[in-house]
């Protein structure tokens, strides 16, 4: 199979769905990827963010890309969401994009009602699933309040590859350039 009829399946994180990824689905058909909405029947999942936690072991055969990983030991999640609120507030204003980041906090709102993904997300976390999948791809936007900047301290029990990119949280649903060229290599 080739690379550009391989499936892709995105796993949307906390309070996003599938209006959020647009740009990238658009990207990822452009490269010749086609999209499905089942994770079972994708070659390649792009999970964002907390998205991440929702995989399982049904997954293991899979090439995972976890985009955003929310886990820095320490660190309070809320004052992570808190400062990329900000921050994304002042980068869209600052790019001239900030109709669209309104736009997108609007769909974020929007979907915070899905507790059904959002309680997965809870006990994913806590059972550990994520750390025991092979084949993993992290990558970690450079102003990721998310993220450990130390991916060494991520607990994966097999080796991960290590991705490091420029931008924010969220930039995945923005610029989705850069994620293309993950999933190509």
């Amino acid at each position: 199979m080739t690379k550009a009829s391989q499936k892709v399946a995105i796993v949307y994180g906390f309070n996003e769905g599938p209006h959020m990824g647009k740009r990238l689905i658009r990207a990822l058909e452009a490269g010749g990827f086609e999209m499905v909405a089942d994770p079972a029947q994708a070659d390649i999942i792009i999970a964002h963010s907390g998205g991440c936690y929702i995989l399982t072991a049904e997954h293991a055969a899979k090439r995972i890309i976890c985009v955003g990983l929310p886990y820095w030991p320490g660190h309070s999640t809320f004052v992570a969401l808190c400062r990329k609120i900000w921050r994304d507030a002042l980068m869209h204003h600052r790019e001239g994009e900030f109709k669209y980041w309104l736009h997108k906090s609007m769909w974020n709102m929007r979907y915070f009602w899905h507790m059904r993904a959002n309680w997965q997300m809870v006990q994913g976390r806590l059972n550990g699933t994520l750390w025991k999948l092979p084949d993993v791809t992290v990558v970690r936007y450079s102003q990721d309040p998310f993220c450990t900047p130390n991916l060494a301290e991520l607990p994966f029990e097999a080796p991960v590859v290590l991705v490091e990119l420029s931008g924010h949280h969220d930039d995945c649903w923005r610029t989705p350039q850069q994620i293309l060229h993950v999933v190509q290599s």
